[in-house]
């Protein structure tokens, strides 16, 4: 989990709140406790929750502690809460949450479990075509060949894809996109429906008070589309969530 084993619990509850909160995310709270004028401060409350489960684990090591937390209360919340997607067409197993693989795991050095090597090992033993596609992170690289992406040989490749990115950007006006957000806000059609969410239901301006939407969206026009992303993407989830409770 890239954190040292033998960080203090303040150290552990940083990291936390560093994998955990988004940007903007932190603001955008403390806005709507405030907004709705609950007592103490949000960032107390996310202390103490936080701190709470993270006692509940009786783990020496601290990237190990880590690592339990991600998969108790992390992996649920973010990763696995769509499964049911799945699961409504074809029964799914999840074997990540037996507990004969939590001890299994509680066996392996932390060296073969850094960087997803038991992961990446096992695709590429089970799956070799699956390993063998570009990995978009290490584009031109795969599972076989990442560790290389620094290597000379590839820098005319990189080289040539940046430009490519530049000039297209420049005599075009076309950015690359990276994110599910510039597909979903971007665009004048797209910011037609999502003003249409934010500023014209009346069950989420019961909910949240127009000035902290308005506050936030144009943080996200005027300020910055990535750092603010997050927070327009929570209150149109708001939004959603009020209409339809």
């Amino acid at each position: 989990m890239n954190i040292k084993d033998d960080a203090s619990e303040p150290e552990q509850l940083e990291y936390l709140k560093k994998k955990i909160l988004k940007k903007g995310g932190l603001e955008l709270a403390s806005e709507l406790w405030h907004a709705w004028k609950l007592e103490g401060g949000f960032i107390e409350y996310l202390d103490s929750r936080l701190l709470k489960l993270l006692r509940n684990i009786n783990i020496e090591n601290a990237n190990a502690r880590i690592r339990a937390f991600k998969s108790l209360y992390w992996a649920p919340r973010w990763t696995s809460v769509n499964l049911a997607v799945f699961s409504s067409r074809h029964p799914i197993v999840l074997p990540y949450y037996d507990n004969r693989m939590c001890e299994f795991i509680c066996t392996v050095p932390e060296k073969y479990l850094a960087g997803r090597k038991i992961q990446i090992e096992y695709i590429k033993r089970r799956s070799p075509d699956v390993a063998a596609i570009k990995w978009q992170d290490f584009d031109p690289c795969n599972l076989y060949s990442y560790q290389s992406f620094s290597h000379p040989k590839y820098w005319p490749y990189r080289a040539a894809r940046k430009t490519s990115r530049i000039l297209k950007k420049k005599i075009k006006g076309q950015s690359l996109v990276q994110r599910n957000w510039e597909n979903q806000f971007l665009g004048r059609n797209n910011a037609a429906e999502l003003e249409k969410h934010l500023f014209k239901k009346a069950s989420f301006s019961d909910l949240v008070p127009p000035h902290v939407t308005k506050q936030f969206y144009q943080n996200f026009q005027k300020k910055n589309q990535v750092y603010y992303s997050h927070t327009v993407s929570m209150l149109l989830t708001l939004s959603l969530f009020s209409e339809k409770n």
